[in-house]
């Protein structure tokens, strides 16, 4: 196991003077390391500190490099590929954290931090504005905001009671990325699959990109990118109901050219209001209080607009 960056030795040579000069308080230190999938080529040494003054602590991210070697088969030998990869240790000081620890109902000697998510998804906030500074001030296109799935399943942590120095080793794991409680499919429901992918690839499957698009939007909502959540959910809606009118239309017995014609013309509200309704029946009332296509409207439709109109950034 590596040596963790703030020990009693570092800490007291190299940052407790920085912090009581900036009256940053650090009785507790949270800290842990991450490995970018991506170099960003700061100095080895870097540091830079971010306030959470609403919630009482500080982000500190202490920035290196270290040297990868990948051994590669060429031929019939093996040669082996220097690679640098950019390491950042992510540190938080406060007074006190708030952490509560749940014993195990499996195993008494196991506890759990339900804290610890929330506590890295700040630091992982911190390291993102950075990146996205340097992204673009340096119009580097090959790095990118980080969520917990671009990171190793399993993140290990230090809390340290900078009193007596007493450090106590968590671990987070994330569930999402390693679920092994999955059932493991049955034959009949492995030759389901198989016959469900033959029939996506002939292209029957009319909903089959607005289903991507669906599967695209969990995935940014649990991955924490609100914005481009509720944009893939417009984008699946939208191709659905375009789909869904094409396939009326094409019952119609509608020449091919004229149902592109009127695909294209027909105002994607019309088809709301008026086409799909008028073919499927129910009520599309937008302004229906608590029915699903005014929550569609109001909490998907409009915050769409917002974010590709004026830059609005959606909250958990």
């Amino acid at each position: 196991m590596r040596e963790t960056l703030l020990n009693k030795d570092t800490f007291e040579n190299h940052f407790r003077d920085y912090l009581d000069e900036m009256k940053i308080p650090y009785k507790e230190i949270y800290q842990n390391e991450i490995e970018l999938p991506f170099h960003i080529p700061v100095q080895d040494g870097y540091n830079t500190f971010q306030p959470f003054e609403d919630l009482n602590f500080s982000s500190m991210l202490y920035f290196s490099s270290r040297k990868k070697v990948y051994s590669v088969r060429v031929y019939d030998g093996v040669e082996d590929v220097d690679t640098k990869v950019t390491v950042v240790n992510l540190c938080l000081f406060s007074e006190k954290f708030d952490f509560t620890e749940i014993e195990s109902e499996d195993n008494p000697k196991k506890t759990f931090v339900p804290e610890l998510q929330f506590y890295f998804s700040k630091s992982l906030e911190h390291l993102n504005s950075i990146i996205t500074a340097y992204a673009i001030h340096f119009q580097d296109k090959d790095v990118y905001n980080l969520t917990r799935f671009d990171l190793n399943e399993i993140q290990s942590f230090e809390h340290i009671r900078t009193r007596d120095w007493k450090v106590k080793n968590w671990i987070l794991s994330n569930p999402n990325n390693i679920n092994i409680n999955k059932e493991t499919l049955s034959k009949r429901q492995l030759g389901n699959l198989v016959r469900f992918h033959d029939y996506l690839v002939t292209n029957d499957y009319i909903f089959y990109i607005p289903e991507k698009y669906i599967l695209n939007a969990h995935f940014k909502l649990k991955s924490g990118l609100f914005s481009e959540s509720i944009i893939f959910s417009q984008i699946a809606i939208e191709v659905k109901i375009k789909k869904l009118y094409r396939y009326f239309l094409e019952k119609g017995q509608i020449a091919i050219g004229e149902i592109d014609d009127l695909i294209e013309k027909t105002a994607f509200k019309t088809l709301i209001k008026t086409e799909i309704p008028t073919r499927l029946g129910g009520n599309w009332d937008l302004t229906l209080e608590y029915s699903e296509v005014t929550n569609w409207y109001n909490r998907t439709y409009k915050i769409r607009n917002r974010i590709v109109h004026s830059g609005f950034e959606p909250g958990e």
